[in-house]
């Protein structure tokens, strides 16, 4: 049996091979994740919510973000992400 060695990238190389590349990768813990486009009843469920969410949160100091926005959070990547926090801003990686 072979055990491959693991690297651990930094949250800088991860930048770096972002900006680098075409493909979208995700990073968690130190790994990097090539990421497949979504299904299309994925994209219309996520559609559906983001919608349904946005119409409720009219007219209060909250943020509605599709998954697209690359965001430091302690789980894997949400579909959606809500916030009405206003420390939240440094959440923002991009």
């Amino acid at each position: 049996m072979s055990l491959q060695p693991q690297y651990g990238y930094t949250l800088e190389e991860y930048f770096a091979l972002e900006q680098a590349s075409e493909i979208r990768y995700e990073y968690w813990h130190g790994e990097v994740f090539a990421m497949s486009g979504a299904s299309l009843t994925h994209v219309q469920i996520q559609i559906n919510l983001i919608t349904l969410l946005r119409s409720q949160l009219r007219g209060r100091p909250c943020r509605l973000f599709s998954s697209d926005m690359r965001l430091k959070v302690p789980s894997l990547p949400p579909t959606a992400t809500l916030t009405c926090l206003l420390s939240a801003a440094n959440q923002f990686l991009s």
